[in-house]
């Protein structure tokens, strides 16, 4: 098909190395900075934009990939009655873009990151104004993605809230625990392999299933030790706190 990506950030770049892989055309890249404009431009050998009336009229599909805040201004200004309007959010409404004839969402369930050397693996979801749209939409993320599901707006909204919990919480605590070990003077590189072996076990069992630690033991002595160390880390003594609760208070639960 004939894209055009409105975006120059993660999403716009990794998405668009995708589609060209699977043989799709980029016709062209928009953005505001000239120099990010530029290098995705690039990347994706796609001519640069900087106006909207620049949009190749031809373009099969429209890919707003941009932050969600800019969604709603952009679709405003899009022109383009024979082409599919697309963003790619979890959080924003489908709606925002119903000015247009034809529109919809194919949203990637994954962090991207445009330096990686490597395209990861993205489950996308997708939508549309209509069946054939949709069915549309669906074909085109096919042809990236081994795993393609429909989700409206509250699937979608509910998938991006458990993947601030599964990827976006989960990298903060992986930071507040390098920060820990930079300043004792240990090396977070000694915690890779725990980290790999836990992310690796939940391909195999629920996670509540697999959880240790103190906190799942009631070990109130090492819980105490631990909270005397973070004494000078207030911050980290009060995640620490919180989430020792939430353990307890889930296996009273369960």
């Amino acid at each position: 098909m004939k894209i055009v990506i409105v975006g120059t950030g993660n999403v716009a770049q990794v998405l668009g190395k995708m589609l060209s892989k699977a043989n799709h055309t980029i016709l062209q890249v928009f953005g505001r900075n000239q120099q990010s404009l530029n290098e995705c431009a690039a990347i994706l050998q796609a001519m640069p934009i900087t106006g909207f009336n620049q949009i190749n009229t031809e373009a099969e599909v429209c890919i707003i990939a941009t932050s969600d805040s800019a969604i709603a201004a952009i679709a405003a200004q899009l022109h383009l009655p024979n082409t599919i309007i697309v963003h790619t959010s979890g959080g924003i409404s489908i709606n925002v873009l119903q000015k247009h004839k034809q529109y919809g969402v194919m949203y990637p369930l994954q962090s991207l990151r445009k330096e990686l050397p490597y395209l990861p693996e993205v489950p996308l979801f997708v939508d549309g104004n209509n069946e054939e749209i949709i069915a549309t939409i669906t074909a085109l993320a096919k042809t990236i993605a081994a795993e393609v599901h429909w989700a409206g707006d509250a699937e979608r909204l509910k998938l991006h809230i458990a993947a601030v919990f599964c990827s976006n919480f989960i990298n903060h605590l992986f930071a507040l625990a390098n920060q820990f070990c930079n300043s004792e003077h240990l090396h977070f590189n000694y915690l890779r392999p725990l980290i790999h072996e836990t992310v690796h076990r939940m391909q195999f069992e629920a996670p509540e299933n697999l959880q240790t630690g103190p906190a799942v033991r009631n070990d109130e002595t090492t819980i105490q030790r631990h909270l005397q160390v973070l004494q000078s880390y207030p911050l980290l003594a009060n995640v620490y706190e919180v989430l020792t609760l939430s353990i307890k208070n889930w296996q009273v639960k369960g």
